[in-house]
């Protein structure tokens, strides 16, 4: 029996490794960024480009380009569907943790 869980748990962490390898691969394969292309666009209109990180400490997550609105505003309304989401899963797990400890 022993045997049976080190086997399953090594392909857990051989299919977990296989997955991040194919997600790294493909993401990195992709030619450029929005950054990049957000900051090509804006030198060539002929603005300024500045990036500053300081406000992060502050809460102040800066501008969404794609969304043209403060990253802030975007986590603040997604927050709520996220802890639902989160609260049911962990009642779930719960439940079913429960239904096998018990059988």
């Amino acid at each position: 029996m022993q045997q049976v869980w080190i086997r399953r748990g090594l392909f857990v962490v051989l299919r977990l490794l296989l997955v991040s390898v194919i997600g790294f691969v493909v993401i990195n394969r992709s030619p450029g960024d929005f950054m990049d292309v957000y900051i090509a666009r804006m030198q060539s209109s002929g603005s300024a480009v500045e990036i500053r990180l300081s406000g992060v400490v502050r809460g102040g997550f800066g501008w969404s380009f794609d969304f043209q609105e403060p990253v802030s505003n975007l986590i603040n309304e997604r927050i709520a569907l996220t802890l639902v989401i989160s609260l049911c899963i962990l009642i779930f797990t719960c439940a079913a943790f429960s239904q096998s400890a018990s059988s």
